[in-house]
């Protein structure tokens, strides 16, 4: 009985310790799996990136030259991940009937997403992203006063380009609807031309949930430029993780009457 009673000890042992085993390659994949979607989480929005916001004014210059080609040679020596353009024509009498948002793409080898802003002379103006990465999801909102916002995400972080209302109040609103599609995990950077300075009370306001990180140099007119017009921001409660930042206004005079904004993240 006491031989049998230390066989049944040992097997039950055996048993457990098996189970155990088994079990605990099984808690191994699970955590394998967590430690893995952490990462993708917190380390991967640390990646090197790049962002420009540049109005191309339908591909007009400071002087009286309209062209597209320009404006991507410019994009591809920036050599960008995710550019932010304002005031695309496509199909309007003033750009020839040509779709400038198509010859970019061509010109570029860069995927687009396109937001309808308002219609001019029998053609669409808009604003778009040039992409080198397809997002995982894009969308168009509309912002409180006629405002526009197109938003574009991707696994490490969200990028949306606002074209703010005229009034006070709606810009007041728009911020506030924009503020409030930021989440607690991935970085949202907003974007554009803005048409304001940095000393106004919108861009006070605004800078309350998001944090301005191309500086303040002025970037219009192109030829001269006094005013700083154009902005890359981030959501403030993410600020932290972007604390390695180089920005630039490029050297651009003449493509377009605004110059490119340029901001690199490490």
């Amino acid at each position: 009985m006491r031989h049998s009673g230390i066989s049944g000890f040992l097997c039950g042992a055996a048993a457990i310790a098996a189970a155990a085993l088994l079990g605990g390659c099984h808690y191994y994949y699970i955590v394998k799996a967590e430690l893995q979607q952490t990462n993708e989480m917190f380390v991967q929005p640390f990646i090197s990136r790049s962002v420009m916001t540049w109005n191309v004014n339908a591909a007009l210059g400071t002087d009286g030259v309209r062209s597209v080609e320009r404006v991507a040679e410019v994009l591809k020596k920036a050599d960008v991940d995710v550019a932010a353009l304002q005031e695309i024509d496509r199909r309007t009498k003033r750009a020839g009937g040509k779709d400038q948002l198509e010859e970019l793409e061509r010109l570029t080898g860069f995927k687009s997403v396109w937001c309808h802003v308002g219609d001019r002379d029998e053609g669409e103006v808009g604003m778009a992203f040039l992409v080198k990465d397809v997002p995982a999801k894009t969308s168009n909102v509309d912002l409180p006063g006629g405002g526009k916002a197109v938003v574009a995400e991707y696994p490490a972080f969200t990028v949306g380009m606002a074209r703010f209302p005229e009034k006070a109040e709606d810009r007041d609103a728009a911020v506030t609807k924009l503020a409030g599609m930021v989440e607690q995990i991935r970085p949202f950077l907003l974007v554009g031309d803005w048409e304001e300075e940095p000393s106004s009370e919108f861009l006070h306001r605004l800078r309350r949930s998001f944090a301005v990180i191309s500086g303040f140099s002025p970037t219009y007119p192109a030829d001269g430029p006094v005013s700083c017009v154009d902005y890359v921001a981030v959501s403030r409660r993410h600020l932290s993780r972007w604390e390695h930042v180089t920005r630039e206004v490029l050297d651009e005079p003449v493509v377009s009457d605004h110059r490119p904004v340029l901001v690199k993240v490490r």
